[in-house]
């Protein structure tokens, strides 16, 4: 290509016109190619779905979480109720503080729970007070309650203030059901039971091969009645059994409850 100097000693490049017309003839070309204008869009089209997907996968994966906790709870029986206060939960895998009528024992094949506990009269054996969240409409009760050993027609039951609300009655020889207890509904308290292991050998205290045991899980939730006081809740367990506890026993397990109040933020603020 031709190449002149400039008035200021700069290298110029003369441009002929055969240059200009084949450089011309080329740009015209790729304007107007609709393969590289078609590939462009695409890309610019992917990339805009691309970033579009990025900025919605927090909020999706969060609906998806949400939704996936309401069905298991739901599939479970579990309360999905958001319930205002604090939680406590406890496998009994550091002792029974704060329960009156029993201790933790390690039962082989079961892990730590709270028990055994023999026949109680159809009274209360294992008792514990919860104070109530003053914001709370609802407490909510979860727990295992196990059925061990040679039962045969006996019962657990639950109790609420001292009441009775439900009984699980268990045969070792394979037959356990629950039974909530009548005009509950009156009182604000709905209650389920589900047999989740029946005639199954859990372990046990007894070193009788032939009895088995059952697990059912209980749930439990409290209305805060219109009347009345609502500060404090007094749960119970006790049972019908009446053969000594090496025989046939009650234990309690992975006890849940919500809607609790904070005694500490009490304190302070009284």
């Amino acid at each position: 290509m031709p190449e002149a100097k400039g008035n200021h000693g700069e290298t110029v490049l003369w441009i002929t016109g055969a240059a200009m017309f084949a450089f011309e003839k080329k740009f015209k070309k790729f304007r107007e190619d609709e393969a590289g204008a078609t590939t462009v869009e695409w890309v610019m089209l992917a990339s805009l779905v691309t970033m579009v997907g990025l900025a919605s996968t927090g909020v999706i994966e969060r609906g998806f979480l949400a939704l996936a906790g309401t069905v298991q709870g739901e599939l479970r029986g579990d309360p999905v109720e958001q319930v205002a206060g604090l939680t406590y939960s406890d496998g009994f895998d550091h002792g029974s503080n704060g329960w009156s009528g029993a201790s933790v024992t390690e039962i082989n094949g079961v892990g730590n729970v709270l028990g055994p506990l023999g026949g109680t009269g159809g009274y209360p054996g294992i008792t514990r007070d919860f104070d109530i969240d003053p914001d709370a409409d609802q407490v909510q009760f979860e727990f295992d309650l196990l059925s061990l050993d040679s039962w045969d027609g006996e019962s657990g039951i639950v109790f609420l203030n001292g009441y009775e609300v439900g009984r699980v009655t268990s045969d070792h020889r394979g037959s356990t059901t629950f039974t909530a207890a009548e005009g509950l509904a009156n009182s604000g308290i709905t209650i389920r039971g589900s047999v989740v292991d029946n005639n199954v050998d859990l372990g046990g205290v007894s070193t009788n091969a032939g009895f088995t045991d059952s697990r059912t899980t209980i749930q439990i939730a409290v209305d805060r009645p219109a009347e009345g006081d609502f500060d404090t809740i007094s749960f119970g367990i006790g049972s019908t059994t009446d053969q000594g506890v090496n025989d046939e026993s009650l234990a309690l397990d992975n006890f849940t409850v919500r809607g609790l109040r904070d005694s500490s933020r009490s304190a302070t603020a009284g």
